[in-house]
């Protein structure tokens, strides 16, 4: 059975009844869920949530001289800050603190992206008695 199927079909044994009442398993929850980059200050759903929550932590962070002249804004789950930084440090440091907010993929700097740097690992293979290592993304 289709998730079409399931949602608009009723079950044979099952009687016309009140919405909510059914023993099937309901997808609301499903759709209530709030992606990561859209959650506000406070939970709850907010279009420019991730933005929000970056230029929190950058506040309560760095010192206001610091973010003179920076803007932030967001592209889905990259998190865009413009402008002009005091110095390369600061710039490292809002782009380390921002890619520590929960939401966010990347950090974009003028143009320019930038991801966290891939977790690698190396798992020993011991296939017919020869050892050979193995880098793996982590999950």
């Amino acid at each position: 059975m289709n998730l079409r199927q399931y949602v608009s079909e009723p079950d044979e044994n099952q009687s016309q009844e009140v919405c909510g009442s059914s023993s099937r398993p309901s997808l609301l929850p499903l759709l209530r869920r709030i992606p990561p980059e859209r959650v506000g200050l406070c939970g709850e759903y907010d279009y420019s949530g991730l933005s929000k929550r970056v230029e929190h932590c950058f506040r309560q962070y760095c010192g206001a001289e610091d973010l003179v002249g920076v803007q932030v804004s967001q592209r889905g789950a990259i998190v865009v800050l413009t402008g002009r930084f005091a110095t390369p440090q600061v710039k490292h440091e809002l782009v380390a603190l921002a890619l520590g907010i929960e939401g966010a993929v990347g950090v974009e700097v003028n143009g320019e992206t930038i991801f966290p740097p891939v977790r690698t690992c190396s798992i020993r293979q011991h296939v017919l008695g020869s050892s050979s290592s193995a880098s793996y993304r982590a999950c």
